[in-house]
């Protein structure tokens, strides 16, 4: 036998025997070969009958040796080669996975993409746009679709917390927000602890991982008052996205409004509707206390509220009315009115219920004023009122006195004077003219020229009449003057006699700040505005100005003279008509008033309600319609009183226009005969003089009997 080389991979061997021969191919690829065998042994039987030579087995072993080392070296190759290809075929299979994973991937996001600019030149046109992002959109191909729309735009990258600080929440134009969130936790902060930030007018898109967050952000208090906010969840559908919307007052947490599949909306495309101009019946919470009569609370025997009326009242029902708002009245806590800040900083009485949100409107003669507006918002004012004082009415002066009323008291010391000196003077020219013996005996007498002069000044005719020339001119004179005395006197005293006169009333701020009189009000509101006030007078009526939670005890002073009201015209006109009787009242308003104040609504911080609530007061106001609430309040508190016999407001019907009015018809305007008591003056002189007489007449028996 020899073996051929033909190759370094092929071994051929060829037997000598004729009934032997067989080709051999020692391969790795062959599998009729093994390495392991002995090729020898195994391929090529012993020859029968021949002889080999030494030299012959040495060879045919190192031939041996060279085919297994061949065969073992080629089959390792060939093992190596196919683990290649299957590593080869595995990384195929894999970047075919992942090229289809990243088509996908790549579907999705222009899939979104093509959403949010569908929704932003449908909703969001004319509107500048904040575009927020976290780590999972960074470099996404959403954000590429974004930046190319024309719209002036912000762009944040938002990590923490605090880079959303960094966007500006303020715009004169219309604003739309796109918060792109994988980790929506740095949002939650910033909602719960920038609620002064926030953009609540805004109309806010936010793309999250799942609906849960959604409905977290909708349960905070900035997402129960953001009136637009739409949630963009991705489903288990590829190419599919669910689109929620908030529903503000319409009901809790939010609904499902659209889909986006296939490029495209389900439906017709409204994701930011007006969710105020029709509340659906909601039911909102009015807080208010008695405070005519721009709130009337009636209650029942047993003390419950069973009726709740007033200007301010009928004002809410109104706007209600206007809404397609259901109301639900509740008073203020212990009866506390509008309530003033704890030194921590919080507040109790109205002002604190609708910093808790406990309620979501408050009401009861609000003022437009800083005081307020640092706790809570205030709508459009429906009214304006001037802002005065409520003085008592002083006491009438005595009537007797009138007879001194027609002169000043400087004029009557100079008809004093003149009553004194005419009688003594007329003596001396009479007694200087009889020297010359040309003059009556009479008036040369002292007493009887005093009783002549006096006479005169009462128009009393005296028969002696003065001959010299010189008295006469004196007499004539004297009587000139007696007689425009005399008949000044008479007319004016006719007017005095029929009118009463006023006595000294405090008129301005200058002279109730002289006076010391106390001023009390029903809430400091008043107090902080005196003491910030340029005139000096105001400001100094705020050292003297004491706050009242009671309106009964700021009527006490005010009743007896010792301190005054101070408040809006509607409630001093109201009580007014309080304490009169017959036409008079007990109290007025000083003529100079302190200030102008608007009154409006209370509402909640940063509340969706104020947008829609001051298109509606505005109608309210144009109307005049709150002084028709007005009356009409009146009168069913007058109605109701009179069902129920008596009560401490007691006010009848016909002075409830006339309190609207401010008017009221007194004594003092009509034309009245003259009354005992006109002329109690002229007979208390005619006593007078009666006791003057018996006196002398007594004096006079007395000097005749000694």
């Amino acid at each position: 036998m020899k073996a051929v080389h033909e190759s370094d991979t092929t071994w051929i061997f060829h037997h000598d025997d004729a009934s032997f021969k067989k080709a051999i191919t020692v391969s790795p690829c062959n599998p009729l070969v093994s390495p392991t065998h002995n090729i020898l042994e195994t391929t090529l039987p012993t020859p029968i009958g021949e002889h080999y030579t030494e030299k012959r087995a040495s060879e045919m072993k190192l031939l041996h040796s060279a085919a297994a080392a061949a065969a073992g070296s080629e089959y390792e190759n060939a093992k190596q080669r196919g683990r290649r290809k299957q590593e080869k075929h595995g990384r195929t299979l894999k970047l075919q996975k992942t090229r289809e994973v990243l088509v996908s991937t790549a579907d999705e996001a222009s899939s979104l993409g093509q959403m949010l600019v569908t929704m932003v030149m449908a909703e969001l046109r004319e509107c500048a746009l904040v575009v927020a992002y976290d780590a999972g959109y960074r470099g996404h191909p959403v954000l590429q679709h974004l930046l190319l729309l024309h719209n002036p735009r912000q762009v944040e990258y938002v990590n923490t917390t605090e880079d959303l600080t960094r966007i500006i929440w303020t715009s004169s134009m219309c604003r739309g927000y796109f918060f792109l969130l994988d980790d929506p936790e740095p949002l939650l902060t910033f909602v719960r602890d920038n609620q002064d930030t926030w953009d609540y007018g805004g109309r806010h898109t936010l793309v999250v991982p799942s609906l849960q967050f959604l409905q977290a952000f909708t349960d905070t208090l900035i997402g129960k008052k953001t009136e637009h906010i739409v949630g963009v969840v991705k489903s288990g559908t590829k190419g599919e996205w669910v689109l929620y919307m908030n529903q503000l007052y319409w009901g809790p947490g939010v609904r499902r409004i659209n889909t986006w599949y296939h490029h495209r909306f389900t439906r017709q495309l409204d994701l930011f509707p007006d969710k105020l101009s029709d509340f659906h019946g909601t039911v909102l919470k009015v807080s208010t206390f008695h405070f005519p009569p721009c709130s009337f609370l009636h209650g029942a025997e047993n003390g419950t509220v069973v009726l709740f009326y007033g200007t301010d009242v009928e004002t809410v029902k109104a706007v209600a009315r206007a809404l397609n708002i259901a109301l639900e009245f509740v008073g203020t806590p212990n009866g506390e009115t509008w309530g003033e800040q704890y030194e921590n900083g919080s507040w109790y009485g109205l002002m604190g219920q609708l910093e808790r949100h406990e309620v979501d409107i408050g009401l009861a003669n609000l003022f437009v004023s800083k005081h307020w507006l640092q706790v809570i918002d205030l709508t459009a004012p429906y009214r304006t009122e001037r802002t005065g004082f409520l003085i008592r009415v002083e006491p009438p002066i005595p009537q007797w006195q009138s007879l001194s009323f027609p002169f000043h008291k400087w004029t009557w010391l100079a008809v004093l004077v003149g009553l004194i000196v005419t009688g003594p003077l007329l003596f001396l020219f009479a007694r200087a003219s009889g020297q010359c013996g040309g003059e009556i005996r009479n008036l040369q007498d002292l007493s009887f020229a005093w009783y002549y002069a006096f006479g005169l000044h009462f128009c009393e005719a005296h028969k002696s009449l003065p001959r010299s020339a010189s008295t006469q001119v004196f007499v004539q004179f004297l009587w000139l003057y007696t007689f425009v005395l005399t008949t000044s006197y008479t007319a004016s005293l006719k007017s005095f006699l029929i009118m009463k006169k006023k006595p000294y009333m405090i008129q301005t701020i200058k002279e109730l700040y002289e006076s010391g009189l106390e001023v009390g009000g029903p809430t400091d509101l008043y107090k902080n505005e005196l003491s910030v006030s340029a005139n000096p007078y105001l400001k100094g009526l705020a050292g003297a100005f004491k706050y009242h939670e009671a309106l009964e005890d700021i009527y006490i002073p005010m009743l007896q003279g010792t301190g005054v009201y101070l408040g809006n015209g509607i409630s001093m006109n109201y009580i007014m008509k309080r304490f009169s009787r017959r036409g008079v009242s007990y109290v007025r308003i000083m003529k100079e008033y302190y200030r102008w104040y608007s009154v409006a609504l209370g509402l909640q911080r940063h509340s969706p309600l104020k947008r829609k609530f001051d298109q509606v007061i505005s109608w309210i106001r144009e109307a005049d319609l709150y002084k028709k609430f007005t009356l009409e309040s009146l009168l069913l508190h007058a109605s109701l009183q009179k069902a129920g016999g008596s009560g401490d407001d007691s006010v009848t019907a016909q002075e409830d226009e006339a309190a609207l009015s401010g008017e009221d018809e007194t004594e003092a305007d009509r034309i009245v005969p003259l009354s005992l008591e006109n002329m109690q003056g002229i007979f208390l002189i005619t006593l007078f003089g009666w006791i003057c007489g018996s006196l002398s007449f007594i004096l006079e028996r007395t000097i005749i009997s000694r």
